[in-house]
């Protein structure tokens, strides 16, 4: 079975199902699937789930344990992580078929998908955004953590009025 630090540290299951509830899918990527859901012993709260597949994606050829120790890698840089706007790791799960990323759920959604929707993006909101993404990824850069999939869909708003200015 492929192990590492983090890994071995996730609350195991047998599904993550048996923990939390679906309530929507929320996006697909190569590596896996996020899902908005709600822990089962905890009404009301919502969680964003960040299921990573231990199964390589198709026409990519990634051992079972490269993908563990890419897993661990994502928990260590996030639980080193304590920014205003940067996610944070609430928790991690393994299952038979995932290791699971439980994160705060970001209600606003994707940054561009608000910005195409709006009548009118000021320049004072915009200047207000681009100063939240400058910070966060100064941090990283100050932590030594270089993001390497900075496109639209990684920028999440924790409320839709944080478009607002």
């Amino acid at each position: 079975m492929a192990s590492c630090k983090s890994v071995d540290s996730s609350h195991r299951v047998s599904s993550i199902w048996e923990v939390f509830q679906e309530l929507e899918l929320a996006g697909e990527g190569t590596y896996g699937i996020t899902y908005k859901a709600a822990p089962k012993d905890k009404l009301g709260q919502v969680v964003a789930l960040k299921c990573i597949s231990k199964k390589s994606p198709p026409g990519i050829n990634l051992p079972r344990f490269k993908i563990a120790q890419n897993f661990d890698t994502e928990v260590e840089l996030l639980r080193e992580c304590d920014h205003p706007y940067i996610v944070k790791l609430l928790d991690t799960f393994e299952d038979d078929q995932f290791f699971v990323l439980v994160m705060e759920w970001l209600a606003g959604g994707q940054l561009f998908q608000r910005i195409v929707a709006l009548d009118h993006f000021s320049e004072l909101a915009a200047s207000l955004v681009v100063s939240r993404m400058v910070s966060a990824v100064r941090y990283l850069h100050y932590k030594d953590i270089a993001h390497l999939d900075l496109v639209s869909e990684t920028w999440k708003l924790e409320v839709i009025s944080d478009l607002e200015a």
